[in-house]
């Protein structure tokens, strides 16, 4: 893992970016092994998320990762909660930390490719993808 890491590193500072198949790729690896990374991010994204008011929203996050900061946003008492990732394995492991939530959904989606229902949504935030984005 550490190589793959060094060489996705050396890409994203090389092109600024990484491609949506790269992303896919790493983080299909790396899936939940970034949650040993909560360490460092509990704390901030706690705070972030402590700012919101989110009670009665309809609330979607592109990115969700393994679920961690969608299980912080519902449990602030959103209304519904739809989660969007573009790898298999986190939106796999997401699927599994939010069963226990039935105004969670999980869709793994390219989200520039996402297709929205009638839904409405209150609150779009992404925590984890604006640094993938090409700028």
């Amino acid at each position: 893992y550490i190589c793959f890491l060094i060489s996705i590193e050396a890409l994203m500072l090389e092109q600024r970016t990484i491609s949506k198949q790269t992303a896919q790729k790493f983080y299909d690896v790396v899936g939940s092994a970034l949650d040993l990374l909560a360490i460092f991010e509990d704390a901030p994204r706690q705070r972030a998320v402590n700012k919101l008011n989110l009670r009665d929203c309809n609330v979607i996050e592109f990115g969700l990762g393994t679920g961690r900061v969608a299980e912080d946003l519902i449990v602030k008492n959103c209304l519904s909660y739809t989660g969007l990732d573009i790898s298999t394995r986190m939106t796999q492991l997401a699927q599994e930390r939010l069963a226990k939530y039935p105004s969670a959904s999980v869709i793994c989606t390219d989200a520039t490719e996402f297709k929205r229902s009638k839904s409405k949504f209150d609150i779009v935030c992404s925590f984890y993808l604006i640094d993938l984005l090409s700028l």
